[in-house]
């Protein structure tokens, strides 16, 4: 029963950083400064012909705390928990894709810590390459650079090709 518990807590915090994501990717900073404006809303400017289908960024947070306890009955560093999230989402992904054969689907792994690591760059989803990239991340180090994380996703899925664009933070 906490396994269960734990996962949906798990899948609640995934749903609601996705939202709050995905309702605020392309909204300017409403600055005064007219310069400004058009620099921050230049970079939300799709660089390819987009069309239908969803591009999805998952960025990985591999920094230090990911080795932590997150101090629940869960027994695991927070590290290992998110990636046997990660494998839950990827399934789904994996049944959607079946289902929905003419909607394109992109997917791409961002792993940051003191950096920010394309570990598989933007393309057609692909089950066994997303795997391949997660078998070969070292151990969780360094700091958190979820915001330069965040502007290198940004920045790929205005050149993915798609009309919508996720960006989902494990």
């Amino acid at each position: 029963m906490g396994r269960s518990r734990r996962g949906i807590g798990w899948w609640i915090a995934l749903t609601l950083v996705l939202w709050v994501v995905t309702r605020f990717v392309g909204r300017t900073s409403g600055g005064s400064d007219e310069a400004a404006e058009v620099s921050d809303t230049a970079r939300y400017r799709p660089t390819v012909q987009e069309g239908l289908g969803a591009s999805v960024a998952i960025l990985l947070d591999n920094s230090g705390s990911m080795e932590d306890d997150p101090g629940d009955d869960a027994g695991a560093p927070k590290f290992r928990i998110a990636r046997d999230v990660l494998a839950q989402v990827l399934e789904q992904t994996e049944a959607f894709v079946a289902r929905q054969s003419g909607f394109p689907v992109n997917v791409g792994l961002y792993v940051f810590s003191s950096g920010v690591e394309r570990a598989l760059p933007i393309g057609p989803y692909d089950r066994e390459k997303l795997a391949a990239a997660l078998a070969k991340l070292p151990a969780p180090d360094g700091a958190t650079a979820i915001g330069d994380a965040m502007n290198v996703a940004v920045e790929d899925l205005y050149g993915a090709g798609t009309i919508r664009k996720y960006i989902l933070v494990v």
